[in-house]
């Protein structure tokens, strides 16, 4: 889930997987499903007004993350 630091959904966030062309954008809920290849390190989430965050890819299948606003 993409979110803003108010907790909101952040609908239309864009996810990449960093040093490729797969990616996906965030539902009306913040919601987003992605398919990693096993060699992926890390993910790019940015929305237009937020700061871009990379994070890295651990165990967890699931990855939370929550956008600052007022950074392009």
């Amino acid at each position: 889930m993409v979110t803003d630091e108010r907790g909101e959904s952040l609908i239309g966030a864009s996810v990449l997987v960093e040093n490729t062309q797969i990616g996906t954008v965030t539902d009306i809920d913040g919601q987003y499903s992605l398919e990693v290849p096993a060699d992926a390190q890390r993910l790019i989430f940015s929305y237009t007004g937020f700061s871009t965050e990379t994070v890295e890819l651990g165990v967890s299948n699931v990855v939370d993350v929550t956008l600052a606003e007022g950074v392009v």
